[in-house]
């Protein structure tokens, strides 16, 4: 082997692949984080389902190749930043709402959610063709009635699980809760659980 040679496998080789390795490292940490992201709950929009101060694990890729799916609860890009609302509209579709009842496509809408508060007239309006209408579980707050209809790319992925205050466990985030309003297997985290042995869900959270 010639001096120059034992140069490159001796020194050249071990530090290229030393910096490779790190390069690739560095681009599966990116990647994940443009993949999974806690974002944090900013406003009462979405109590009783999400609460300030909570942070939020959100899939960025699930709109890559699917279509959105009515009922979901979506992080999306709103006058004032980052937020959470239910999707019930879709593009296409009227939507309307007529003495406290939502209406799309001219039934009553049978999307489950949290909802509070009165819902006032409103409508009808046919979404577009990239088009799509959100609404905050607190009736009073703002979502696609005081903003307009939201465009594809202001959508930016799903709320998949959800870390209270205080907490390092994980619970699932349910966009379609039971008809009475309580998530399945899930009792909502008080602030003195830890005290009382309250709030704790009927099965494991996931932590990380």
């Amino acid at each position: 082997m010639s001096p120059r040679a034992r140069r490159f496998f001796g020194c050249y080789l071990p530090l290229l692949l030393l910096v490779g390795g790190c390069a690739s490292l560095g681009l599966i940490v990116y990647g994940s984080q443009i993949a999974f992201q806690m974002v944090p709950v900013r406003d009462t929009a979405m109590m009783p389902v999400l609460e300030p101060g909570w942070r939020v694990l959100v899939n960025n890729t699930a709109f890559w190749a699917r279509d959105p799916e009515p009922g979901s609860i979506v992080s999306l890009g709103g006058p004032a930043g980052q937020a959470f609302r239910r999707l019930y509209g879709m593009p296409g579709q009227t939507i309307e709402a007529r003495r406290g009842v939502l209406y799309i496509e001219g039934e009553p809408s049978r999307i489950r959610d949290r909802a509070h508060g009165q819902l006032q007239d409103f409508g009808p309006l046919t979404l577009g063709p990239d088009e799509y209408f959100v609404l905050a579980e607190d009736r009073a707050a703002e979502d696609s009635r005081s903003w307009g209809p939201l465009v594809r790319e202001q959508l930016y992925g799903t709320a998949l699980f959800y870390m209270p205050r205080g907490s390092s466990a994980l619970y699932p985030v349910d966009p379609t809760p039971t008809p009475q309003g309580r998530r399945p297997g899930l009792s909502p985290p008080t602030p003195d659980a830890g005290r009382r042995g309250a709030g704790k869900p009927e099965h494991d959270p996931r932590t990380i």
